[in-house]
């Protein structure tokens, strides 16, 4: 995720929708013999992304928090 102070002060000209990072499609793969190329990549946390959310709206953006 993009969320160092000073990525979101660039990112903060736009409208954004947050999708934090999920495993939906882990499963998917597997079931088609797959190799789920994000196996290391940890669920992204919703108060983590909550907290992104909070520092882009202080800065003026308007965001959507999307939910999975």
């Amino acid at each position: 995720m993009t969320d160092s102070v000073s990525e979101l002060k660039l990112l903060s000209e736009f409208a954004l929708e947050l999708v934090p990072y999920h495993e939906l499609g882990k499963d998917k793969d597997a079931s088609l013999d797959m190799a789920y190329p994000l196996e290391d990549a940890p669920a992204y946390k919703h108060e983590d992304a909550v907290a992104v959310q909070k520092k882009l709206e202080d800065a003026g953006v308007r965001v959507i928090l999307s939910s999975v």
